[in-house]
């Protein structure tokens, strides 16, 4: 990362820090009151209250003072609970409007004419995901914003993911699959067919693992395919070996590519239901990262596609 890019991340984070904090501390007063537990206080408390209007008819007097001190602590938890506000509601809202300000700025640095979509709820999101068939068995899938970029003749669409499953967990109802970013572009030549690669062990329908004769690249990815010829021309020693340093940089990875579409994940933690993450300076990096992995993805693949004379 050279001085002009580390500089206009200063500057980004300094233009949006001052105004994060100031909408935080306006979510942190403004928060909700957690409904459930105000409910159950209200319903002890009115319980209380009836059990002890029928102790005092009755001359039932012993019982009494038990129950005023089971009215004395509702009564406190009622109040806290009123003064303890639920921060997650506000701050949810805040870290969507600014994860789709901050980070437009950050692609900005990398890619023209970007433009951000103010509703990430909108459904053609999850159908691009779905196209590319990443999780299959996740139960709930969330966007916090979606992006489009021009680079060259392309157009990228970026979206910034999370999807969970159910759990058997106590603690928690849902446990996360995939926390990051989603990226689509479509590339100068059709496949017709199916070429992943990862760093995981799993199946994936008709596509086959198989081996690209290369000791160190068998060893950091997997490759799967119904179509080895095409993979075997799409994987040259070249792309091998940039795929390779793109590894060793620490950027974690992984895309496929389905016919004429690019689709690449990349895992970090902006998707979070705490604002700051949305103007940390290490957020900033990492979604300036993000953006120059998934250029370098399809800059390594185009090569490719030229230098074995693919194009239509």
């Amino acid at each position: 990362m050279n001085q002009e890019i580390i500089n206009k991340l200063d500057e980004i984070e300094k233009k949006y820090k001052g105004q994060f904090d100031e909408k935080l501390k306006e979510a942190k007063k403004n928060g909700k009151v957690n409904p459930m537990a105000l409910s159950i206080f209200l319903v002890i408390l009115a319980i209380g209250l009836i059990v002890q209007v029928s102790l005092l008819l009755s001359g039932d007097l012993e019982n009494v003072t038990t129950v005023v001190a089971v009215l004395l602590v509702a009564f406190v938890g009622l109040v806290i609970v009123s003064l303890k506000k639920d921060k997650i509601d506000k701050s949810d809202k805040y870290n969507a409007e600014y994860c789709q300000l901050v980070v437009k700025e950050v692609l900005g640095v990398v890619f023209n004419n970007i433009q951000c979509e103010v509703d990430p709820i909108n459904p053609n999101n999850k159908v691009i995901y779905d196209e590319a068939n990443f999780d299959k068995k996740y139960s709930i899938i969330k966007f916090n914003s979606a992006w489009s970029m021009n680079y060259g003749n392309h157009v990228f669409r970026i979206f910034d993911v999370l999807t969970e499953i159910l759990s058997n967990s106590k603690e928690n109802n849902y446990k996360t699959l995939f926390k990051g970013l989603f990226g689509v572009i479509t590339l100068s030549h059709n496949f017709n067919c199916e070429i992943i690669v990862n760093s995981e062990s799993e199946t994936h329908g008709k596509s086959e693992l198989i081996n690209i004769d290369s000791l160190d690249f068998d060893k950091a990815f997997n490759v799967y395919t119904n179509n080895k010829q095409a993979a075997m021309q799409l994987l040259t020693h070249d792309v091998m070996d940039k795929l390779l340093n793109m590894k060793n940089r620490g950027f974690k990875f992984e895309f496929r590519i389905i016919n004429d579409k690019l689709y690449c994940r990349f895992d970090h933690l902006s998707f979070d239901n705490r604002a700051v993450f949305a103007v940390e300076r290490g957020m900033l990096e990492t979604h300036y990262w993000s953006a120059m992995v998934f250029i370098e993805l399809m800059n390594i693949v185009e090569k490719a596609i030229y230098d074995n004379s693919l194009r239509d």
